[in-house]
């Protein structure tokens, strides 16, 4: 028996769905996954049946490209960004490590990166510099930043043989998705990267002070004025309309041409020929990734520009809507505070993407990391927006096809990604009223059904993703309630998925100020496509006698090492 889905049929066949495969199950955990919509699955089946690799010459493999370059082109006009900075990836984490490794490797110049050698696995560092802090504690002084991990030149002798990062520096509030903090772990362990964690309030918002203070920190000079921060490199677009450059190639050019370790694919004018697959001509070797000198050459920008940088600081990264409490970041403010000091940024927007309006050109970030299944498209299928003047380091080598980061792309996976993005931006106004609507009734009902439950990270409806309900319940421990309410037909969380398994108090509520013992009762509901009315009041009515139950189960009292 086959079935048949047709569009406009949608809330028939989501019915069909919850009835043929999930029973009963009320699925409240859209922050994890959501469930692939129609119009995406039509999509992904019809693209599944044309035959041919994108990289290939022949008809059907162009026939396979036209289709993956109409995808790139759809998930571009879904972020405000050009087709030519869309880099499909396997996902969110692909995504985050890729923009955050890659902007790390690529910030440390030819030196450092020459004695490095070889991929993302390369050799551990000397000496073990560039310790780092645990992402909690550590509050911040009167500046308002964290210390650093590790001393101030603590990653001097860094990995590859002693030689002298040049930025060793990542700042990252507390909080942060689990792809992104265990990243810039890795940078720490293998690298001699510094990372820096920097406090966020009771709601797990980063302020546009607090990151202020941090980069005031770590530089020797006046802040960039804004005109020059926001001043880019002379781009070269030509022929760049189906992979551009901009990713580095540690061991070759983009025609296997012999390079110096880490010197950038594609960054001058006279690199234009080059593959179909991999055009170059996009970047200025000469600048920085804001226009500003990298010290291996080139032109300085503003008065006072060489070396008025924040000079230590590699990257800044944050994420656009918290995963597990869901507090928005005032990611414009952000973004324009790190301009100023000549610091590329990344944005982990992997749960904002399609609740929130994201425009990527406006915001001047170097990169911005986003996931299909978020929004409907299928598992497996991720983008990293690269801005035109941004570079990283590829983390997996190859064929180089996009941007230098290789592997055969999966074209089926991008055409069911576009038809999502396109259907959710098409649907955002109304979907993130109506999810909105749904989440502030969850909210009241849980407050009336459970008087104890408190609600975290920010109380105002405009301050947090749509679709986000996160309560602690004292008394309870988050996964006696969560199995509990599993029982009952209830799809909930206690967190991040990513960490499924994993028994430790989150490191989001505890970032926050959060007390452990609280902390520990903590329990995630995110509404998305599918969600109604019903779904929301069978929950609030289920939840008193859940949480008793769970709190006779005693599991609060226990205590995690």
């Amino acid at each position: 028996m086959s079935l048949r889905v047709v569009n406009g049929c949608y809330s028939n066949v989501l019915a069909m769905f919850r009835e043929w495969c999930l029973g009963l199950v009320v699925y409240l955990d859209h922050a994890a996954t959501s469930p692939l919509t129609p119009t995406a699955l039509a999509a992904y089946v019809g693209a599944l049946g044309v035959v041919g690799n994108p990289s290939s010459i022949h008809s059907q493999g162009q026939q396979a490209k036209r289709m993956l370059e109409e995808a790139r082109e759809a998930v571009a006009a879904s972020l405000g960004a050009e087709p030519v900075e869309v880099v499909f990836t396997s996902g969110g984490t692909e995504s985050i490590n890729l923009g955050v490794k890659g902007l790390f490797w690529a910030r440390q110049g030819a030196g450092a990166a020459a004695s490095r050698g070889g991929g993302a696995g390369g050799a551990a560092p000397a000496g073990g510099a560039g310790v780092s802090a645990a992402p909690v504690g550590g509050a911040a002084g009167a500046g308002g930043a964290a210390g650093a991990a590790g001393s101030d030149r603590a990653a001097g002798d860094a990995a590859g043989g002693g030689a002298r990062l040049r930025r060793p520096r990542v700042l990252v509030p507390g909080g942060e998705h689990h792809a992104t903090n265990d990243a810039v772990e890795w940078l720490v362990q293998y690298e001699g990267a510094v990372v820096e964690w920097l406090p966020v309030d009771a709601f797990g918002r980063l302020t546009p002070e607090v990151l202020e203070a941090a980069l005031a920190a770590h530089h020797p000079a006046q802040a960039l004025q804004p005109s020059t921060a926001a001043a880019g490199t002379d781009v070269d677009v030509e022929g760049a309309q189906n992979a551009p450059t901009g990713i580095r190639n540690r061991d070759s050019g983009p025609l296997g041409g012999s390079r110096s370790p880490r010197t950038a694919v594609g960054a001058g004018h006279g690199d234009r020929e080059g593959t179909q697959n991999a055009p170059t001509g996009i970047r200025n070797r000469d600048s920085g990734p804001l226009g500003v000198t990298d010290e291996t050459g080139g032109r300085e920008v503003g008065a006072g520009a060489k070396g008025a940088g924040a000079d230590d600081v590699a990257l800044v990264t944050f994420l656009w809507g918290n995963n597990e409490v869901g507090t928005i970041q005032p990611v414009a403010e952000l973004a324009a505070v790190a301009a100023r000091y000549g610091v590329p940024v990344h944005v982990d927007a992997v749960s904002a993407y399609g609740y929130v309006p994201i425009d990527f050109d406006a915001l001047g970030v170097a990169a911005l990391s986003v996931s299909a299944h978020k929004i409907g498209g299928p598992v497996g299928v991720g983008a990293l927006l690269l801005s035109r003047t941004a570079e990283v380091v590829p983390l997996i080598h190859g064929g180089g096809q996009q941007r230098g980061r290789s592997g055969t792309q999966d074209a089926a996976g991008a055409v069911a990604f576009a038809a999502a993005a396109t259907e959710a931006v098409a649907q955002l106004a109304a979907f993130a009223a109506q999810v909105g609507e749904l989440r502030d009734r969850l909210v009241a009902g849980i407050h009336t059904a459970v008087p104890s439950a408190v609600l975290r990270g920010d109380p105002s409806p405009a301050g947090r993703l749509p679709g986000n309900a996160h309560f602690t319940f004292p008394g309870c421990e988050g996964d006696s309630l969560l199995f509990v309410l599993d029982v009952a037909g209830f799809s909930v969380s206690t967190g991040s998925a990513c960490q499924a398994g994993v028994p430790e108090v989150s490191h989001v509520l505890t970032a926050m100020g959060v007390p452990e013992q609280e902390a520990r009762g903590a329990l995630r509901m995110t509404l998305g496509h599918g969600s109604t009315e019903a779904d929301v009041d069978a929950l609030v009515a289920a939840l008193p006698a859940a949480v008793a139950r769970a709190a006779r189960a005693g599991f609060a009292d226990r205590v995690v090492a």
